[in-house]
């Protein structure tokens, strides 16, 4: 039925749509949103109670559906009992009769007239319209025929026979069969004839009139449509026609159902199965054990369950119309919600837009209503705090433009008095290089050790002086001396760079391997002091082997992003910071000589070109460089092959 699948299909249908869009709910406009709120709640209430309402109606129209077949089961099993009690109760009554017996004795004196006589007494119970089709006697001895009312019967023999071999002691009941010499189904009961004093005479046999079966199987008292009922034997076979079905040929055919089966096993049930027409039915079976007979009583599923169906489909149509109406409801009253806040949006859309003077109506008395006067009281505060902004911002930006140009002017001066200082401060200390330096040539050796040591200080003292000064201007001027940023190829700047340290290179036997590197826009002179800084310090901290050093680089997060990797010294991680601090220094001057300012030079070197300095080392594992540079690609995309450059 509709509605016993359609609530929990649209369930799985919008769970999966939330589980796979889950904002598409909420990108909904307020009108879709509550309409479909509504509808879906609709569908979930409707659905469900529909559903419940089918499942329970179907449930109890199956209850009273089985209860009645197997009270109708019932009926046909003792209605069968009783005809069989019956036809063996008319059989005995014949077995009795003082005519028939007396025939029956003379049968083997005088032939003809006692046959003729036994006949004529048999005749007037075996008919096609009676309860018996036919009526015979069997010699006791040799198991012929001797007396039918089917006169070609006489003189066959059927001794072997179950119904001969059971008939001559008792009343016995053979088991229905297919006759496949009559081509119809056989029921045959027998019964020893005895004279008075106890002899036995012969054997009395009748064919039962399956009609009669047929009529008991296919009478009911409130019949349907599809019901029926019908008896199967131990070999599958219809034993009495279906009132359904008029064709004589399913009497030949093997009924292999679910039920069948089940019966067959000596069960007994009620089940929801197809019948052996393939059509789904409701269907009982008794096995009827003292007969060997298997009754089978259904009514077809559609038949069964139509009230509950009729049921589904009028509250199908019932939660539509509902549904329809909610709908409209649900239109009109999302209106009603959204028209003012439409009105509101318009509003916020036009004080954007510039109109400060804007208000909406205000007079709702609901939620709505108080929204708008919250609204335009905003409006109106927004309209008092951007007018004091405006006039916070011009004085802003006359204090900006004031300081701005008086740091422009602090820089400049600056400028010239670490200039002229360094000019200033080197003058003297030219001086007093070339004097010591003479006092060191002239002298050395001539006084004592005391006075070489003094002046080797002096020396020493006034040229660390000079470099450190020279390192300070190189350092102020990275971002005041640079040039103009141009295109630059870095392949060339870091062979310029190797051609400045090819002493160094060739004295340590430097091993230099770089990536095809990128044209970006940069300072040429700059970019070449960075690697000429970053190489020269992997070779002067190198380790116990020889320097080895890779300069690579790969675009990443919108910029050119350069490794420099060596095999040196390492540094501890506590120290990564403190590198890149202007003469901040690891090692003493004896160790390894220099100012300290190389690295700080290069971390203001990329920052004047808007990239990143970091470094990734430890200690006797080497050190790696990283820094980004430029945020335009250039037409070289990706470095793409290795090539070696030795120093």
């Amino acid at each position: 039925m509709v509605l016993h699948w359609f609530s929990p299909a649209l369930l799985r249908a919008i769970n999966t749509h939330v589980a796979d869009k889950p904002g598409t709910f909420m990108a909904l406009k307020l009108t879709p949103r509550l309409i479909l709120l509504f509808t879906s709640f609709a569908v979930l209430l409707l659905g469900g109670l529909g559903g419940l309402s089918y499942a329970s109606a179907r449930t109890a129209l199956r209850d009273a559906v089985e209860a009645d077949l197997y009270s109708t089961a019932l009926e046909k099993v003792a209605a069968l009992e009783s005809w069989f009690a019956d036809r063996q109760g008319d059989l005995a009554g014949l077995s009795q009769s003082p005519d028939v017996l007396a025939n029956a004795e003379r049968l083997y004196r005088d032939t003809s007239v006692a046959h003729d006589g036994l006949v004529e007494e048999l005749q007037v119970r075996a008919g096609a319209n009676l309860h018996f089709l036919r009526l015979f006697v069997l010699n006791p001895d040799t198991g012929r025929i001797v007396a039918s009312t089917v006169p070609a019967d006489e003189g066959t023999y059927s001794g072997q026979s179950p119904y001969f071999l059971g008939g001559r002691s008792a009343p016995y009941v053979q088991i229905i069969q297919y006759s496949t010499e009559t081509q119809r189904t056989s029921l045959i009961i027998a019964t020893p004839l005895h004279d008075g004093n106890g002899k036995l005479l012969g054997v009395l046999a009748g064919e039962l009139n399956i009609a009669d079966l047929t009529a008991i199987t296919q009478r009911h008292a409130n019949l349907r449509p599809s019901e029926d009922s019908f008896l199967i034997n131990v070999t599958n076979l219809l034993v009495t026609q279906p009132l359904i079905v008029a064709d004589p040929d399913v009497m030949r055919q093997p009924i292999l159902t679910e039920a069948s089966k089940r019966c067959l096993s000596g069960e007994r049930g009620t089940i929801l199965a197809d019948d052996y027409r393939g059509v789904p039915v409701v269907v009982h079976y008794t096995w009827m054990n003292e007969r060997q007979l298997c009754m089978i009583v259904k009514i077809d599923q559609r038949d069964a369950f139509a009230p509950a169906d009729a049921l589904g489909w009028q509250m199908l149509i019932i939660g539509v119309l509902f549904l329809g109406f909610g709908m409209i409801g649900a239109i009109l009253l999302a209106r009603t919600i959204t028209g003012p806040i439409l009105t509101l949006q318009a509003g916020v859309a036009r004080f954007s837009a510039g109109a400060r003077d804007l208000r909406i109506p205000d007079r709702a008395p609901d939620e709505v209503g108080a929204l708008a006067r919250d609204f335009n009281q905003m409006m109106m505060t927004l309209s008092a705090q951007e007018a004091e902004l405006q006039r916070y911002a011009a004085d802003l930006e006359q204090l900006v433009a004031a300081r701005t140009a008086a740091l422009a002017r602090s820089n400049a001066e600056l400028e010239q008095f670490a200039y002229v200082a360094s000019h200033d401060l080197q003058e003297p200390l030219r001086m007093v290089s070339s004097y010591t330096q003479l006092l060191a040539r002239r002298y050395q050796g001539k006084l004592d050790s005391d006075a070489d040591e003094f002046i080797a200080y002096a020396v020493d003292g006034a040229m660390r002086m000079q470099k450190l000064i020279n390192d300070l201007l190189a350092y102020s001027r990275v971002g005041t001396r640079g040039k103009p940023l141009a295109p630059v190829d870095c392949d060339k700047i870091l062979a310029q760079a190797l051609a400045n340290l090819a002493l160094a290179i060739e004295e340590s036997g430097t091993l230099v391997t770089h990536t095809e590197l990128p044209v970006l826009t940069g300072d040429e002179t700059q970019l070449t002091q960075l690697f000429q800084n970053l190489i020269g310090n992997a070779i002067k901290f190198h380790g116990a082997d020889p320097p080895q050093i890779h300069v690579a680089a790969v675009w990443a997060d919108g910029k050119w992003r350069f490794a420099v990797r060596d095999n040196g010294i390492g540094i501890e991680e506590a120290y990564f910071e403190r590198i890149f601090v202007i003469f901040q220094r690891l090692h003493t001057r004896d160790t390894y000589p220099g100012t300290g300012i190389g690295l700080a030079i290069c971390k203001k070197i990329v920052e004047r070109h808007g990239g990143q300095m970091w470094v990734e080392s430890a200690p006797g594992a080497g050190t790696t460089f990283f820094f980004t540079l430029g945020n335009v690609r250039s037409e070289r995309d990706e470095p793409r092959a290795n090539r070696d450059s030795a120093g």
